[in-house]
């Protein structure tokens, strides 16, 4: 479960996350020139939305240039919780809870 010290901001041309890494690196140099991939801002990428059968959303975001990250799959509920699945390049892929909150 996410604190408030790290989030994730979506807008149309923007994404910016503050998320911690815990997971295994596959490649030990790349490891060292970015301990924290999960730590990045990124103007170019796609969104894939799709409305759920049982309501909510799955959101997926796939930055073209953040080479780290591969996709980043959202389970969003009409509650306002939230699911993130991150799959990385050359990382385990790791996996989020939290709360989705209008920019203020």
């Amino acid at each position: 479960m996410l604190t408030t010290r790290y989030e994730m901001r979506v807008s149309k041309d923007t994404i910016i996350a503050y998320l911690p890494y815990f997971g295994r690196s596959f490649s030990g140099a790349g490891a060292m020139t970015n301990p924290n991939p999960l730590d990045f801002k990124s103007i170019d990428f796609s969104i894939n939305r799709e409305e759920k059968n049982k309501g909510g959303w799955r959101v997926t975001i796939k930055p073209k240039d953040i080479n780290a990250i591969q996709s980043m799959l959202f389970e969003l509920y009409e509650n306002g919780s939230a699911n993130l699945n991150v799959t990385l390049t050359d990382r385990t892929p790791i996996s989020f809870m939290g709360t989705v909150e209008p920019v203020k």
